[in-house]
Formats: structure tokens, sequence, C-alpha cells
């Protein structure tokens, strides 16, 4: 019995092996070698759908399709062509989905996005790690998270379009290599790491005044910055938001309406050599302060504290003077280690 059992299976193993893979399924009507589209659903223009991933070199995405414009990129559509080396986008393009091109690592040069498109996706250009600069199109009014992420050639100088009220998470996370970056000054909003390890980045910044958050990680390793500007409006503070920002320098008042400052917010910070603290303070995280070790002087902790986080003014060896509040009810595990701790 077991023998025949055994048999069975080899015979059916190898009737499996002869059985072809399937092809991969491209949605859409296919046009030219390479490209699948579908007309929108309002029939007054055309969607590409797909790209062949067997596509190389480089590739040019028409203007028109059967006399209908091209206006999108959908969902995916290139993801994963990795031996594209150049794209030209259509003209009257105004919408690139959700990972459109994400991880196209052979791309490289330069883009120009045209300036009729409105909407970038999330993750559209994650891992183009190989295009050298890219403009953004003027009319641009929403980008989102992970854009262009892990973007690492692009270089030189960014100015984000006007209309952009929102910068999503890790949108330019690792772009390493851009040295100036112009925010708009509608603003209101700024994500997680949207700007974490853009290391080049260098100078002054000025967050706009309608931003009311800093999320984890926002600035984190931006470590040529000079000088940091908060806005007036400033409310939250995220774990990690600044660490690392080592080359900031001279003075720091944060905003009287922030009442938090997460975990390891200004660790390593080392050049800052004054703090002064919100006035409506309540909370301090964990290494909020760690190794700012250029802040000298006197440091009075608002009375709204109660808390003050492990580490949090860890080798600010150059204060003199610290001046705890009444109604201090927690303070963490080496908090003032290496900080001569009068009041």
């Amino acid at each position: 019995m077991k023998r025949k059992f055994l048999s069975t299976l080899l015979a059916l193993c190898m009737l499996t092996a002869f059985v072809p893979v399937a092809a991969r399924a491209y949605y859409g009507t296919q046009y030219g070698d390479w490209l699948y589209y579908e007309v929108n659903e309002n029939g007054d223009g055309v969607i590409i759908t797909d790209c062949d991933s067997n596509a190389s070199g480089e590739i040019v995405i028409p203007d028109e399709i059967d006399n209908l414009p091209v206006t999108s990129i959908g969902d995916f559509a290139f993801s994963d062509c990795e031996k594209l080396t150049k794209i030209m986008l259509p003209q009257n393009l105004t919408y690139i989905g959700n990972r459109a091109f994400e991880s196209c690592s052979a791309w490289e040069g330069e883009l120009a996005i045209p300036d009729s498109v409105t909407s970038i996706g999330d993750y559209t250009f994650y891992d183009c790690e190989k295009l050298t600069k890219i403009t953004l199109p003027q009319n641009l009014m929403y980008i989102g998270e992970h854009a262009f992420s892990g973007c690492s050639a692009w270089d030189g100088e960014l100015t984000i379009p006007s209309g952009v009220t929102s910068i999503d998470d890790y949108t330019f996370n690792n772009c390493e290599k851009l040295t100036k970056i112009t925010l708009p000054q509608n603003l209101t909003y700024i994500g997680e790491c949207a700007f974490c390890g853009c290391s080049a980045w260098e100078g002054e910044l000025t967050i706009p005044d309608d931003v009311t958050s800093i999320g984890d990680y926002t600035f984190m390793d931006c470590k040529k910055l000079t000088k940091i500007t908060l806005p007036q409006n400033l409310t939250y503070i995220g774990d990690y938001a600044f660490s690392g920002c080592s080359a900031w320098e001279g003075e720091l008042t944060i905003p009287d309406d922030v009442t938090s400052i997460g975990d390891n917010a200004f660790m390593n910070c080392e050049k800052l050599t004054k703090i002064t603290l919100p006035q409506n303070l309540t909370y301090i995280g964990d290494d909020a302060f760690c190794q700012c070790y250029a802040w000298e002087g006197e440091l009075v902790i608002p009375d709204g504290v109660t808390n003050i986080g492990d580490s949090a003014f860890m080798n600010c060896e150059k204060l003199t003077k610290i001046t705890l509040p009444q109604n201090l009810t927690y303070i963490g595990d080496y908090a003032f280690v290496f900080v001569e701790l009068v009041n």
C-alpha cells in the first residue's frame, strides 16, 4: 500500500513539473510593445494601467491614444519596471497614482513632472534611486506619503509648490542629497519622518506659522541645518522630531502653546547654546534634550511640568542652574546626569 502511494505521488510530481507557468496578466488594452490602457469613466481621457515588466531602456508615454488625451497613470502601472532607464511623461497628465513608478530603480537622470499634474499618490516614486533631479509641477496640490522616499540620488534644490498644504509621512525620507528645500507658505501639516535623513539640507529653515504639529522623526538627522525657526502656532513636537540636527546653533525659543515635547525630540542638537521652554509645557519625554552639550546658563522648567523623562537633560554639561517646578511628580532615571543641579 505504501509503495503504491509513493508511486502515485511521484507520478503527480512529474505531471506538475511539465505544467507551463502562466505568464503575468496585464490589465487593459495593449498599446505598442509595452503599454496597457483603458478609457476613463467619463470617456474623455486615457489611463495608463500597466507596463510589461520586461520593458527596458527608454519608454515614451504618448500624449494621446485613440484621439484621447492620456491624463492619468494608474496605481502600480510601472511598479518594479527595474530595467527602464528613462520614462517620458505625457503633457496632458493630471494624476499619478499610488506606487505608479515604485522601484523603477534603473530610471536615471532628470524628470520634469508636467505642470498639469495636481496630485501625486502614495509611494509614487518610491526608491527611484537613480533620478538626479525632479521638478515638481507648479499646479501640484497633493503629495502622498512615501511619494519620493528613497530618491537618494536627487540632488540640488527643491521648491515645493505653493498649492501644497500638507506633506505626508515619509514623503521625502532619505532624499539625502537635497541641499535646500523651500516649504510653501500655506503649509499646515508635516507628517512623520517627512524629511528625516535629508542629511545634505543646509542653511536655515523657517517652518510656516500655520503648522501646528511636528510629527515623530520629521527632521531627524537633518544634520546640516544651522538654524530652524519654529512656527508660532505650534502645539506639539513628536518623538525624535529634531534629533541629530547637530549643526543647529544659537538660541531656540519653543512657542508657548507647545504642551508636550516627545522622546529624543532635540537629542544631539549639540550646538544650541540656549533653549527657552514654553510656559504651557506639561511633559518632557525621555532623552528629550540629551546631549545638548552647548546649552549653557540657567534653565527654568515651567510650573506646569509634572513629568521629566529618563535622561531628559543628560550630558547638558554646561548648564549651571536648573529651577524645578513646584508641581513636579516624577523625575526619570539619569534625567540630570552630568548636570550641576542647584535647584
